[in-house]
């Protein structure tokens, strides 16, 4: 008789050890903010009612069961569900907001990444409230195509917020969706500050503010056939904003996301996590390559390419239009914290349609960060499913040729093909940190994973605590995330001893 092998115990201990490993990670990592979290708000939108879903991944490898509650601006549940860590879940947008044109409220027990989709072209990942902020820019958009019609979405998390414009545009305000479920319709929002006073512009004075008010959790939609001026706004209160990009001869009314023609959906990131070093490699399936760069200091910024390199003059609150129609690597250094903004074409091999695809690109500051916990195992977040890594053929991989000019610069960027998956990644990473930024070639999109949204720089607020080694945050505000060594020695050249650490393993 062959003995019984009971592996019970085994599986469950290697099932527990899992489950520590992803509680220990979320204690290495503390309070950095991320694109992936806990709390979210969902806006109204509409338009591709038949079309648009969530797609809602859990950040961190386990066992448990992650409980997914939505409810509406009344504290009234219309979505309960749960889903295992190893899953993805995918929800209709009509299913949620059937009846309902307020925005929703949605909570999770553990982080997820929370993006909004249509069957084909651009998508957008939807930021957690934590890391909400109280100014966004709008990029100047005047290169890019002349016959746009560009909806700005604005929602508050706070009551009697007050958001502020300044830059030369003016807005329709389309309508508020308030927490009575009530439509109400105002006239003109504009930015005057840029404006002089003999202007011969268009831009009305009558029926026209510079502010808008919201409460917890209302949205307005504004509305404009141009963005050719800087948008600069600004709250005393947590704000978040989102860009639609439409086509002028599309069908507002129309919930087709064909007959509207809807070019890109983004969330804009907040202005505290503009950063100063980016890398991007170009997919095959990209047939463009544009670099929207604004900032709102003046500064300059150097860009090098596999076929070029160039030094370029940015002045504040101006967008700089770079093409790279034959660049393979762009790297792009600031002397001032940019935001980039990417457009590109990618084209659907098995049908050959050409689809607009926009993104922010994650700036090198932004990158996830792989913390060590106590028993010294590596640990990082698991915003790709292993079994889709393991399955991959590699395609290139690629140095950034001014990455050797800093030990915390050294880029390198490795695009992988996913067949079974339909899935082009590429892995920018250095030793410590990484973004994945994913190509599907079944659906024309191009977007990043997940990212950092922490406050940089000037934003930054020094850590007058005692700093937690390996806790992700930037300790003393000088863009970079634990990079000292627990030493005694002034590592990154700052006149500062280990103020800013990796996490030491502990020696047994």
């Amino acid at each position: 008789m062959e003995p019984h092998l009971d592996f019970s115990n085994n599986i469950k201990q290697i099932w527990f050890w899992l489950y520590m490993v992803s509680e220990m990670f979320q204690l290495v990592q503390g309070d950095s903010a991320t694109s992936y979290g806990r709390e979210f708000f969902l806006p109204y939108l509409n338009f591709c009612k038949e079309e648009l879903f969530l797609e809602i991944v859990p950040t961190f490898p386990g066992t448990d069961h992650i409980q997914l509650t939505i409810e509406d601006q009344n504290n009234i549940t219309i979505y309960n569900n749960q889903i295992n860590q190893s899953e993805v879940l995918n929800i209709s947008y009509m299913e949620l907001h059937a009846g309902n044109t307020t925005g929703l409220k949605m909570k999770t027990t553990k982080p997820v990444s929370v993006y909004i989709k249509k069957h084909k072209g651009d998508m957008t990942m939807v930021f957690p409230t934590n890391v909400l902020n109280t100014q966004y820019v709008l990029p100047n958009f005047s290169s890019i195509n002349a016959f746009d019609i560009y909806h700005v979405i604005m929602y508050a998390i706070n009551p009697d917020t007050t958001i502020n414009f300044d830059g030369n545009m003016c807005f329709h305000i389309l309508a508020t969706h308030a927490n009575d479920n009530t439509t109400q319709t105002y006239d003109i929002v504009c930015g005057f500050s840029n404006v002089s006073e003999d202007d011969n512009t268009s831009m009305p004075k009558d029926n026209s503010m510079n502010t808008i008010g919201l409460n917890s959790y209302e949205m307005v939609i504004l509305e404009s056939t141009t963005l050719d001026a800087v948008v600069n706004m600004t709250s005393d209160k947590l704000f978040g904003v989102l860009l639609l990009v439409l086509d002028n001869e599309s069908d507002s009314n129309d919930s087709s996301c064909v007959d509207m023609n809807i070019q890109t959906l983004e969330s804009i990131p907040p202005a505290s996590s503009n950063g100063k070093h980016f890398y991007f490699s170009k997919f095959e399936q990209q047939t463009n390559l544009t670099f929207h760069i604004t900032g709102l200091e003046d500064g300059t910024i150097s860009i090098e390419t596999d076929q070029s390199s160039s030094e370029l003059y940015l002045t504040s609150n101006e967008t700089l239009h770079c093409d790279f129609q034959a660049a393979k690597y762009v790297s792009l250094r600031a002397l001032i914290p940019v935001q980039v903004h990417v457009s590109t074409v990618v084209v659907i091999t098995d049908t050959q349609e050409y689809l607009i695809n926009d993104f922010f690109l994650p700036a090198h500051e932004q990158f996830l960060r792989c913390s060590v916990n106590d028993t010294c195992i590596s640990v990082c977040p698991n915003v790709i499913n292993e079994t889709v890594l393991k399955s991959s053929v590699q395609i290139l991989q690629h140095t950034f040729l001014d990455a050797s000019n800093s030990i915390f610069s050294n880029v390198k960027s490795e695009i992988t093909e996913h067949k079974s998956d339909n899935l082009i990644l590429q892995k920018l990473w250095t030793n410590h940190s990484f973004v994945y930024i994913t190509c599907k070639s079944e659906t024309g999109s191009v977007y990043p994973v997940a990212t950092g949204v922490n406050k940089l720089y000037a934003a930054c607020v020094r850590n007058s605590n005692p700093i937690v080694a390996g806790d992700g945050l930037d300790n003393d505000c000088d863009g970079l995330i634990d990079e000292e060594t627990d030493n005694g020695v002034d590592d990154d050249g700052d006149s500062l001893v280990d103020e800013d650490t990796l996490h030491k393993c502990a020696v047994h």
